[in-house]
């Protein structure tokens, strides 16, 4: 094994160990590092198909986990109301450990609220990063 192949892996492993490769974004992140690195990555296979029953399937259901949290934890109905990241996190936590549920990182939270509802609804202040249209029940 050659010196860069030894710096991808420990990469995949760094990147693992920090929660990084989460719901199959790997591909994008170690494309960007890899460039930073001026590294040449491998071709990555997809990930792997979840079985049937599994949680795809209850996304596809609107019953995922993230779904389920909004549904009992906000409140969407004000397009002018704002609610700061923390908050949001803070209130993810507290359901995640009532329903027993894995919390993961506050990094891997934002990327779901912003793949579910679009960047445009994240916005940035001297205050902090807040979500708009969003506010707690």
């Amino acid at each position: 094994m050659n010196v860069n192949d030894a710096a991808k892996w420990m990469l995949f492993d760094l990147l693992k160990a920090l929660d990084v490769i989460h719901d199959g974004q790997h591909h994008e992140v170690f494309a960007r590092i890899a460039e930073g690195a001026n590294l040449v990555l491998p071709v990555l296979p997809p990930p792997p198909d979840p079985p049937p029953g599994g949680e795809a399937d209850k996304e596809a259901a609107g019953q995922d986990v993230h779904g389920r949290w909004i549904t009992e934890c906000l409140d969407l109905s004000d397009p002018n109301a704002t609610t700061f990241f923390a908050d949001l996190f803070a209130s993810w936590t507290a359901w995640t450990e009532r329903e027993r549920k894995f919390t993961g990182t506050t990094n891997a939270f934002s990327r779901a609220l912003v793949r579910r509802w679009g960047e445009g609804r994240k916005g940035h202040a001297n205050t902090g990063i807040f979500f708009k249209g969003v506010k707690l029940k």
